[in-house]
């Protein structure tokens, strides 16, 4: 972005005429500009005041050029590349004018290019101002302070400004500007937060949608709540809502019972969602967790049957499984025939077009190869349970990968191949 630290005297009385002549941009009210004339012209002298109109503005020349300015044509040069001092200037100084009121559209391109630049507390200040000068608030542009506040991580805040809403702004919100804090607590780590931050919306009377009962659902499962995630699934069907894919997965990959995961499973599939990958994923790893690998091998043939693609992550889970159970030989097996598999069939082709599963499958059968002949010494800080692998490990498993099967692998692939190759070790020990 263009920054102007100090106005200037460069730009000319003809500029400052022609950029208020036409209207060269259109300014909405999410801030963007479209520019329909500026770029028409060819000839050198448009190049020129191009150039110059992306220079500094000096405030002493404004006055002299313009007797008044509208709040459009501020719009438009307050959504010039222009730093926050010098928007800020020209903010003031059109207000001074005589018979002049900013729009909403100014205060919102103006609050949009100070939420950018984290400057909030000026924001606070120009939203009691709206509130002096009688403008009406919208809320689109609560939603669009609210994201600011996400983007610079202050979920403490954003709750603070959808509580104000009303009480301080009469701006009365709706389950959007409640969906976008609830996923700023959730992704803000404040889990606990968000389930009081829906209750307070159910009790305003704001209708929820099945995404807000998704981000809920994914906040309590991430304190181990996981009950009080399934009794919102309940109650859904009273808020006029349907679960989805996404709802149900959020909770089969939560639950530690399989039979509480494969009765989600059923419901799932009796309201019309299809099993896809990541519900297969979750309910091979229930099955695991539970020790019936075999039955999640089962499931796996049939989410094969079924022609749904797995990816590494189902076959991560398996394999796993399989190595905490101590049955590495059968790993290696299921890691051969799933590279036949992607050789042969014409589903698998399809869905590793760029053969990185494949080559993914060869790395980990090379390990586990390795390690079951000990044809391979890893220190034993590789395979103590419970620690995270350290970046030796990581360059450890590029080194004995990289030279056969020409693969680079991941932190977080190496990650879940390192609890493969523990669980192996101490089988195999």
């Amino acid at each position: 972005m263009l920054k102007t630290p100090k106005l200037t005297s460069l730009v000319s009385k003809t500029l400052l005429k022609s950029l208020f002549k036409v209207p060269c941009f259109a300014v909405y009210s999410s801030g963007f500009i479209s520019d329909s004339t500026i770029f028409r012209s060819n000839d050198s002298e448009s190049d020129n005041e191009w150039e110059r109109l992306l220079k500094p503005f000096d405030i002493n020349e404004l006055r002299k050029s313009l007797n008044k300015i509208t709040p459009y044509q501020l719009c438009k040069l307050l959504a010039l590349p222009l730093d926050v001092d010098t928007c800020m200037q020209l903010f003031s100084w059109a207000g001074a004018q005589k018979g002049y009121c900013h729009s909403f559209d100014v205060y919102y391109v103006l609050i949009d290019k100070l939420g950018g630049n984290q400057e909030f507390r000026v924001i606070d200040g120009l939203l009691l101002q709206m509130k002096e000068e009688g403008i009406v608030f919208r809320e689109t542009l609560f939603i669009l302070i609210l994201k600011h506040y996400g983007k610079a991580g202050f979920p403490g805040q954003a709750t603070r400004l959808l509580l104000d809403m009303k009480s301080v702004y009469g701006c009365e919100p709706s389950f959007k500007s409640y969906n976008v804090v609830l996923e700023i607590l959730v992704a803000g780590n404040c889990h606990n937060v968000a389930p009081n931050v829906f209750y307070d919306m159910l009790s305003k009377g704001a209708s929820p949608t099945v995404y807000t009962f998704g981000v809920v659902m994914k906040a309590l499962c991430m304190v181990n709540e996981v009950d009080s995630a399934c009794k919102l699934l309940r109650d859904m069907t009273k808020h006029g809502c349907v679960p989805n894919s996404v709802v149900y997965q959020t909770l089969i990959h939560a639950l530690g019972a399989i039979q509480e995961a494969l009765k989600l499973a059923n419901d799932m599939l009796f309201r019309g969602c299809p099993l896809d990958e990541i519900t297969y994923n979750g309910l091979i790893k229930a099955l695991c967790k539970a020790g019936a690998v075999d039955k999640g091998l089962a499931l796996f043939e049939e989410m094969m049957r079924k022609e749904v693609i797995p990816s590494n992550i189902s076959c991560n889970i398996l394999i796993n499984g399989l190595c905490r159970t101590g049955k590495v030989n059968t790993a290696l097996e299921f890691l051969r025939d799933m590279i036949h598999r992607v050789g042969t069939s014409h589903m698998l082709r399809i869905g590793d077009s760029k053969g990185t599963f494949r080559k993914w499958l060869l790395s980990l059968t090379l390990l586990l190869s390795l390690l079951s002949s000990g044809g391979v010494a890893l220190p034993v800080k590789f395979y103590k349970p419970g620690r995270q692998l350290s970046v030796q490990s990581h360059v450890l498993v590029m080194v004995a990968v990289y030279p056969i099967c020409k693969v680079k692998i991941s932190k977080g692939d190496v990650r879940i191949i390192g609890k493969c190759i523990i669980a192996a070790s101490t089988r195999t020990s």
